[in-house]
């Protein structure tokens, strides 16, 4: 090959001449007019633009009209260019035109670009819009190119992507790239330009980024926006868990139909969202709080420091427990009977009996929490043991390779004895089984306890008559020994751990979550986390839109709570029954027959009152149509026989979630857009997410209650004050009446008679003596009543002093002064145990 210098010159090159072109490792001829062209393309036009701009620039400023743009046209011909002062010292260049002028260029100063108006400021760069962006047709850069538009960067995907998150009109598909605060939906498309009657609809824009969960969607308001982001569609996301709507204070969304991803159940707000929905009526509105779909680590507590307890632990010495046999299963009488051996923690049994029971035992009272550790043997079944004033309760567990039920045998009077039994998932956990745990009883009221597991309150249970007396047992032995140990006492107990729940809910559309944004169910399974480290591991939702009491009872009835472990069942319903008429006796009977059913399966319920509502006419007051609601003022005689009924059946009520409402009026209509306030309710009678979280709030409150807290009754139907058991009392006295009593606040009051059948009691007579837990801290002495059988005074033969007894702080209990061979002592006293 020669060398360059010695070839021939050629003469007028015409581009079609061919070069030699490397690419990759390979060499090609190529023209070379292509090359010459693609280049000065890339590289020179820029300038002559720029050049060609700068010129006409400079043509222009030199033909300056101080009189603005008229003048300039006025003094201008067609084609001409000339300059004006656009009014804040920025120059502004046009080309005269026939219709008028044409703007060319425009002065960028900084005062200029500091401006926020619309075409000036960063408008005044040339950056490209979203719209702009969008509608490009500009080719493909290549995989890893940046976009850019407005203030958001977007990265080149692959031509053959199918993630890719915005696609131009070219076909360029593009990634947006996350800002500090997560995507913004603008630079999805997203605009925030509804004025109430048109705008740009977002729904497909809020649908696609929902799809890149977990995702944090930014809303904020741009420059020129209205700060109202319209939505118009019906979603088919079932969870929104993991989105996060991150908006500037003034931000708020317009649903103008159909049911967007702002309904569905998850999803959640960085602060209080307004949403207002334009198919549902005059400025009905609904608020994304912050607490909707959070975890229960994330929420706070629904209690105050004033909550807490210290105590020092007490220990119990079983010298001064009772010890009893069960004479049969299952409708045998607990017999006094002697164990093995007995020391002061330590108590043996031997091999329990193969068909039978026994227990030890020790008076307790109201806000007492027992426990001790029982021997962990395969061989028999431990249990607990409450002994009433007229039967008993035995729990133990199944014998089941699990342990995961657990079943209650209890009797009353001389009726048959009755079990019941429920799956409990704790119970099933080795280290909380009966024979591993620390075993332990709260008692709640006179009437009602639980059973604690190593701190933690498994399930609370109810008596039929008082609780005199709480312990352990084990029973059907086969070999070894049953023995208890440790036995300990905290007075006054009031927290205690929760257990993992099982809830169900019955209710109307104020607590169905395809109507509210999140149920006051949901909201109570999320506030109640806060207690006792409780955790709803299953809650069964039965509430229904338009359902009134009947059509709820209907729906529970055909559910099998056999078996499903529930702890409690929380009932809100009666809305509909006011708006309909349905007479009150009926409703009653209704809400009646729920308990019964749920009781029947061993599941308590938990009662509120159906909430407050206004009338459509109130609404219409404030500018909002909402629901066709009548008869909100024909509640009152609902709820007061409600509560009545509830009284007579010593069923528990939940005022918290009615009570936590407030006041329910049309007026909070005025505070919708308010930052303070909120309307409360949407519609009329729905509830909004503040009253929904309120409601949740105090069913939180109510159930962590039913497990930690005595029940506020006079017991209806039965004694107040509970009888002391006969054998605390010597040879026959007593076998026909025992003096009662009632702890308030530590304070004992004992009354009533003793029976002692004539028998002489010379002064100084021991009539018995009072467990450890009734004892007065100082001896008491009270005045003494002879009285005979028909219940009249008996003469007392000493004339020196009238009959008396003392009270020992060692329990003993003696009488003075007493003759005339009375039938019964009338005995009343009090102090502080």
């Amino acid at each position: 090959m020669s060398k360059i210098s010695q070839l021939p010159a050629l003469g007028d090159p015409d581009g079609t001449e061919m070069v030699p072109a490397l690419r990759g490792n390979r060499t090609y001829n190529t023209p070379l007019g292509p090359l010459v062209d693609r280049e000065v393309t890339r590289t020179i036009a820029p300038h002559v633009v720029t050049a060609q701009l700068a010129a006409a620039t400079a043509l222009a400023a030199s033909r300056y009209f101080p009189g603005g743009r008229a003048a300039g046209e006025a003094g201008s011909v067609v084609d001409q260019l000339f300059a004006v002062d656009d009014g804040t010292g920025s120059l502004v260049y046009y080309k005269r035109t026939a219709a008028g002028s044409q703007e060319i260029s425009r002065a960028v100063t900084p005062v200029s670009l500091g401006s926020n108006e619309s075409g000036r400021g960063l408008d005044l760069i040339g950056r490209p819009s979203v719209a702009g962006l969008l509608a490009s047709t500009a080719p493909a850069r290549g995989a890893g190119s940046l976009w850019h538009a407005d203030a958001h960067v977007y990265v080149e995907a692959d031509a053959s992507a199918t993630d890719s998150h915005v696609t131009t009109a070219g076909g360029v598909k593009l990634y947006v790239q996350p800002g500090p605060r997560g995507y913004d939906a603008r630079a999805f498309g997203a605009r925030d330009d509804w004025d109430g009657a048109a705008g740009t609809n977002n729904f497909a824009v809020f649908e696609k980024m929902a799809r890149l969960r977990p995702v944090v969607i930014v809303l904020p308001r741009s420059r020129n926006g209205t700060g109202v982001y319209m939505l118009d569609g019906t979603t088919a996301i079932a969870d929104a868990t993991g989105i996060l709507l991150e908006h500037d204070p003034d931000v708020s969304l317009w649903i103008e139909g159909g049911i967007p991803l702002t309904f569905i159940k998850g999803i959640r707000s960085n602060a209080d969202l307004r949403i207002n929905y334009g198919s549902r009526g005059l400025g009905v509105q609904h608020s994304l709080i912050p607490a909707m779909g959070r975890r229960i680590t994330e929420l706070g507590r629904p209690g105050s420091a004033l909550a807490g307890q210290l105590q020092v632990p007490l220990r119990l010495d079983f010298a001064d427990a009772a010890h009893f046999r069960l004479s049969g299963w299952p409708n045998g009488a607990f017999a006094a009977a002697v164990p093995t051996s007995i020391a002061s923690d330590l108590v043996q049994w031997g091999t329990p009996p193969a068909d039978s029971f026994v227990a030890t035992v020790f008076h307790v009272v109201p806000g007492d929490f027992i426990q001790a550790k029982v021997a962990d043997l395969t061989s028999y079944l431990p249990a607990i043991c409450v002994l009433t004033d007229t039967g008993w309760l035995l729990i133990r567990q199944s014998q089941t390779a699990d342990r995961a039920t657990i079943l209650c045998m209890q009797r009353a009077g001389t009726a048959s004895a009755v079990e019941t039994s429920t799956a409990n998932p704790v119970a099933a956990q080795t280290t909380y089984r009966f024979g591993k745990a620390a075993l332990g009883i709260a008692i709640f009221d006179q009437r009602s306890f639980g059973l604690v597991l190593n701190g933690t309150v498994i399930r609370r249970y109810q008596t039929s008559s008082n609780i005199q007396r709480a312990g352990w047992a084990g029973g059907f032995g086969a070999a070894g020994n049953f023995a208890i140990s440790a036995p300990l006492l905290f007075k006054n107990k009031k927290t205690f751990g929760l257990p993992l729940l099982r809830v169900g809910g019955s209710g109307d559309s104020c607590a169905d979550p395809t109507v509210v944004r999140q149920s006051q169910f949901d909201f109570a399974r999320q506030l109640i986390g806060g207690v006792g480290g409780c955790q709803i591991e299953m809650l069964t939702n039965l509430a229904h839109s338009g359902d009134t009491s009947a059509a709820q009872l209907a729906r529970l009835q055909a559910l099998n709570l056999s078996g499903a472990g529930y702890h409690c069942w929380w009932i809100d319903i009666g809305r509909n029954d006011i708006q309909t008429g349905v007479p009150v006796p009926t409703y009653v009977a209704n809400v009646l027959a729920m308990v019964a059913y749920l009781r029947a399966a061993g599941v308590e319920p938990l009662v509120a009152l159906p909430g407050m509502f206004y009338s459509q006419p109130d609404a219409q007051a404030y500018g909002q149509d909402g629901g066709a609601t009548a008869r909100s003022d024909q509640g009152a005689p609902y709820r007061l026989a409600l509560m009545q009924a509830l009284a007579d059946q010593r069923v528990y009520c939940n005022l918290a979630s009615f009570e936590n409402m407030g006041a329910v009026v049309a007026s909070l209509l005025t505070m919708k857009a308010s930052p303070w306030g909120d309307p409360g309710l949407v519609d009329n009678i729905h509830p909004g997410l503040w009253y929904s979280l309120c409601m949740g709030y105090g069913w939180a409150l109510t159930t962590s209650a039913f497990f930690t807290h005595a029940m506020e009754h006079d017991f209806q139907g039965g004694p107040l004050a509970t009888p002391l058991p006969a054998d605390y009392f010597t040879g026959s006295l007593g076998g026909t009446s025992t003096p009662r009593y009632v702890v308030e606040d530590r304070l004992l009051h004992l009354s009533y008679y003793l029976s002692v059948n004539g028998a002489a009691l010379p002064d100084g007579t021991k009539v018995g003596t009072l467990p450890r837990r009734l004892r007065p801290r100082a001896d008491v002495i009270g005045q003494l009543a002879n009285v005979s059988a028909g219940l009249t005074p008996v003469a007392a033969v000493s004339t020196t002093s009238a009959p008396f007894w003392i009270i020992g702080s060692d329990g003993a209990v003696k009488v003075y002064g007493v003759a005339g061979n009375p039938t019964f002592l009338g005995i009343s006293a009090s102090w502080k145990i």
